[in-house]
């Protein structure tokens, strides 16, 4: 699924340089002055039809171009699954931009070659248009309107979640740099249902049980229930699980958590699993930075705190490397193999 949104992504970038292109093209040789500048200038008649045909294809071509994606996914969502869903979004989405491009070439053909005014005017229009066209974040709101409205069935409020969640991705990637998650050789990103596997193994190793409040395996049926209800918002699920993932090779090296999240004090805790045959190669160091960064510089967040057991040299060194400090002692905090064990509370604050 992954690697369809990134097809279907760079398709939409594709399309958008192409769209920008040609009118930048046809403004860089009508400001050479060639012979065609100005041909029909002296023609009313045919300078007023070519006109009124701007202004027509701007009339009509815009509102369709900003409506059609929210009224395709109203249509067929119910019918596609959700890779065809996302092939269809991209097809509509070049559709959109073609719409747009009709009334930015003829404007632009009318202004050089009448000399008039109204053509670069609907040209204008239409380019403004497309800046509104790719922000899928528009046509989800209008779904989940929609979807609250007519009290829509639980098949299809789940699907409506699904696409969002994909068309957030696509935006995200289409028009916005993820600055937050990606450096050189990693990025963090929303659990996906290909990560099943992955989840099912992290957090049935017995050993991460030591350090949480569970003492029983997770089953794969719990964990899907998980995924898919998941809000992908912080702020209701007080909660944000991201996966680690190599840019190289797209493997998924582990899990980074903010949990117990209270937004009246701005404050979280950490944790972080890196499996173990990636351990040891500074990828644990790279994602804790990555959500610290996003923490305190999108979230705005006060501080986030982490506890690791007194005895874990190599976590309190991670930490200590991304700026937390050691700020408290839990005597006998965990009970680890049938003994307890001391804690360290670390800290990291906003500063």
């Amino acid at each position: 699924m992954e690697e369809q949104i990134r097809r279907t992504s760079q398709g939409l970038r594709m399309a958008y340089f192409f769209f920008w292109l040609l009118p930048v093209v046809l403004m860089i040789v009508g400001e050479t002055e060639g012979d065609w500048v100005g041909l029909y200038a002296d023609d009313p008649l045919f300078s007023y039809g070519w006109e009124g045909s701007s202004i027509l294809l701007a009339f009509l071509c815009v509102p369709l171009a900003l409506k059609l994606l929210p009224w395709m996914l109203k249509r067929k969502i119910d019918r596609l699954s959700l890779p065809k869903a996302l092939r269809l979004y991209g097809r509509w989405g070049v559709m959109q931009l073609f719409l747009l491009e009709l009334p930015v070439v003829v404007g632009m053909l009318v202004y050089y070659l009448m000399m008039s005014n109204t053509g670069i005017l609907c040209s204008l229009i239409a380019l403004a248009a497309s800046l509104f066209v790719c922000r899928a974040k528009n046509a989800c709101g209008e779904i989940c309107i929609s979807n609250e409205r007519n009290s829509l069935s639980e098949r299809r409020q789940k699907k409506y979640k699904e696409i969002f969640k994909y068309q957030l991705i696509l935006f995200t990637h289409t028009l916005m740099k993820p600055s937050y998650f990606v450096n050189d050789r990693l990025y963090l990103r929303a659990v996906e249902p290909e990560d099943l596997q992955v989840l099912y193994a992290i957090e049935n190793d017995p050993q991460s049980w030591d350090i949480s409040n569970f003492t029983v395996p997770y089953s794969k049926y719990l964990l899907k229930q998980y995924i898919e209800n998941s809000q992908c918002d912080m702020f209701a699920d007080k909660q944000l699980r991201l996966m680690i993932v190599r840019k190289s090779d797209r493997q998924v090296l582990g899990t980074v958590d903010i949990t117990d999240f209270v937004p009246l004090h701005a404050r979280g805790e950490v944790g972080i699993v890196i499996r173990k045959e990636f351990q040891r190669n500074g990828y644990g160091k790279d994602a804790l930075t990555l959500l610290c960064d996003y923490a305190f510089g999108f979230l705005y967040m006060k501080q986030l705190a982490a506890h690791i057991i007194a005895d874990n040299e190599a976590s309190l060194h991670l930490f200590e490397s991304c700026g937390f400090v050691r700020c408290g002692l839990l005597r006998e905090w965990w009970c680890i193999g049938g003994s307890f064990k001391d804690v360290v509370l670390m800290q990291r604050l906003r500063l």
